[in-house]
């Protein structure tokens, strides 16, 4: 059979794509918790107004097309910091500052060198724009540990480094040289690294900096390892601004499972400072990313600190999966089967309980009781309302308890007018 789907896309049935909604609702009510407000992007943007400059750095990843009316092109979004830089910097320009806001949906992006991945991926994040203090980076990193412990998720690890850092040790390769160099880098292979630098006449201490960094995973005490090989005036204030950000989340115990890595350089083009990583033990993927951008505000007219990170939401199903503790299916609380002649007490128990909060189906589809009821079972509704006229001149109901096969005759005014707990 020919693939029903692009390659790239996924489809979810009721039962995945409930549970990960509700995974969904528990990163966003951290978010609305820390005092964020959502905010709505448009699917597809002016290439030229948004995200021509972040092209370079997804390699060709960005989907575009032509608008008809115009012939301009137009993209499918690929990133939503871009997004809302440019909202925070136009239509919410005087807005009291700090603006916080999150966000939700899909961006786009074609697979680097043709391999087939993901080409949809769905977020979950948030900005906030206004604040450049170390207590910025501390409450990014403290809202990611609570979106975890609300997920119950326990094996995990955040990644801190900062891109500036790295950017200025690398500063004396040319841009083709850099990005590889970087590779090198966060892939440990002392050979490459070698090769790449072989043609530049650099000091030893830049070289020997180079090489450990790939040693230098762990605790603060990396930091005045760097400091006794080389720093540069501009290294050291990047390392200075790393240092404040543990220093306040030590301050709010929230250093554990914390680890330091300068040697990874994996942000978005407009990264700039302090940025992190977390990951999840055999999920594969990174859990959600971070960072500064303070630069990505000036490009919009509104030069202002800026930091954000986004929460790959399918990586944290996998993530919740793996933990044996998936939020309960959402399931439907009642099927009401009305057997009487006229329909109308099935519409109006329906309503009822649909008042009350509950989820409730009808059942329309002739077919014997015992057909409706198997039906029920296997879709995984928990209760049955049945109606009959001879019940109906009773003024009572049937009611069957599927989850526990109880069957019981209730009083209709008494089951309808008790308040849902």
């Amino acid at each position: 059979m020919s693939q029903l789907i692009p390659r790239g896309v996924v489809v979810y049935p009721p039962e995945i794509a409930s549970r990960r909604e509700r995974v969904k609702e528990v990163i966003t009510s951290v978010f609305r918790r820390w005092g964020f407000r959502q905010v709505i992007t448009p699917l597809f943007e002016y290439y030229d107004d948004v995200f021509q400059n972040l092209d370079r750095s997804l390699k060709g990843g960005i989907v575009k097309l032509v608008e008809r009316e115009t012939g301009r092109l137009i993209v499918l979004r690929p990133d939503f910091t871009p997004q809302i830089a440019r909202i925070a910097a136009t239509l919410m320009k005087e807005h009291p500052r700090p603006l916080r806001l999150y966000y939700y949906g899909s961006v786009f992006r074609w697979p680097a060198n043709g391999v087939t991945k993901e080409k949809e991926l769905w977020q979950v994040g948030l900005e906030l724009i206004g604040l450049d203090k170390p207590e910025a980076g501390a409450e990014m990193i403290a809202i990611s540990k609570e979106v975890l412990d609300a997920l119950n998720i326990e094996d995990y690890r955040i990644s801190i480094s900062n891109v500036g850092f790295l950017r200025e040790v690398l500063s004396p390769f040319e841009e083709a040289d850099r990005k590889r160099i970087a590779f090198a880098l966060a892939r440990k292979d002392r050979k490459e690294l070698k090769e790449l630098i072989s043609a530049y006449n650099l000091e030893d201490r830049r070289r020997e900096l180079l090489f450990s960094l790939m040693d230098f995973i762990g605790g603060e005490e990396i930091l005045d390892e760097i400091r006794r090989i080389f720093v540069t005036p501009e290294m050291e204030r990047h390392l200075t601004d790393l240092e404040e950000v543990i220093s306040v989340l030590k301050n709010y115990g929230l250093y554990s499972n914390i680890i330091i890595d300068l040697s990874e350089i994996r942000g978005m083009a407009y990264h700039t400072g302090v940025f992190f990583e977390v990951f999840g033990r055999g999920i594969g993927k990174r859990l959600a990313v971070g960072g500064r951008y303070d630069e990505l505000m000036q490009v919009y007219g509104s030069p202002e600190p800026a930091m954000g990170f986004a929460v790959d939401l399918d990586a944290m199903y996998r993530a919740v999966e793996a933990s044996g503790r998936l939020p309960e299916e959402e399931r439907v609380d009642f099927l009401v089967i009305d057997l009487s002649e006229v329909k109308r007490k099935g519409l109006e128990v329906a309503k009822v309980l649909r008042n009350k909060g509950y989820a409730v189906a009808r059942d329309i589809i002739e077919r014997s009781l015992d057909e409706s009821i198997e039906y029920a079972r296997k879709v995984g509704i928990r209760k049955v309302i049945v109606i009959t006229d001879e019940l109906k001149a009773l003024g009572k109901l049937k009611l069957i308890e599927l989850e526990n096969n109880r069957d019981i005759i209730v009083d209709e005014e008494r089951f309808l007018h008790f308040e849902k707990v």
